[in-house]
């Protein structure tokens, strides 16, 4: 097993909580946050650049945190692969490799689904 640096256990700590009840009502707090300094005689215009900005940044962010993610993932999927086939006997091998095939299709299926959500969020 790899050692996890700084940067692999923020993304996997941001990749887990992202998701999650918590960042959904933080994110919606802070929305309307933005909205409230309309009432406080803030621009809306002003409002809207920032806001713009702030989401443009925190999707670029999160779809590389993500990806990294992804990618550490499917490091983990190919090293097991090995490791099963070279624990399988011989006879099992053809099964294998089909239940392997289906494991790479169902991830490149996942990673299909994944580029457009990034091209969406800003990343190139």
């Amino acid at each position: 097993m790899l050692k996890k640096d700084f940067f692999d256990k923020l993304a996997d700590g941001l990749t887990l909580s992202i998701g999650s009840n918590l960042s959904l009502i933080v994110h919606t707090v802070v929305f309307a946050a933005f909205f409230a300094f309309y009432f406080l005689g803030v621009d809306l215009d002003r409002i809207l650049l920032v806001l713009t900005t702030v989401v443009s940044l925190e999707a670029i962010y999160l779809s590389v945190i993500i990806q990294r993610s992804v990618n550490k993932q499917s490091l983990r999927v190919d090293r097991m692969i090995v490791e099963i086939k070279g624990n399988t006997v011989t006879h099992l091998k053809d099964p294998m490799d089909k239940v392997i095939g289906d494991i790479k299709i169902e991830l490149d299926e996942l990673s299909s689904r994944i580029m457009p959500l990034e091209k969406i969020h800003g990343k190139k």
